[in-house]
């Protein structure tokens, strides 16, 4: 009986395949973009969305809001952050 052959094929894509650096890591954070250049539009709300999520982290930083609680979970490993019941 012959042994039984496994034949493994890994293929990565990166659709986003440009990038854009926003901020100064020492003068209030940078975000990463990943997009592609040849969809605009869609590019443009990820930059947005950086914007949006950049504040949001700047305003944690400062007190200025309150972080709620968050869950993550990744198989055995359980992580909970919370603000100490202020939701």
């Amino acid at each position: 009986m012959a042994d039984p052959q496994f034949t493994h094929l890994h293929a990565h894509r990166n659709t986003d395949p440009d990038s854009i650096e926003i901020g100064t890591p020492g003068k209030g954070g940078a975000v990463k973009i990943y997009g592609n250049t040849s969809n605009p539009e869609e590019f443009a709300r990820k930059i947005e969305a950086g914007f949006a999520l950049r504040k949001l982290a700047q305003d944690y930083l400062d007190g200025t809001i309150e972080p709620k609680t968050i869950v993550c979970e990744q198989g055995s490993v359980s992580v909970r952050v919370s603000n100490g019941g202020k939701e």
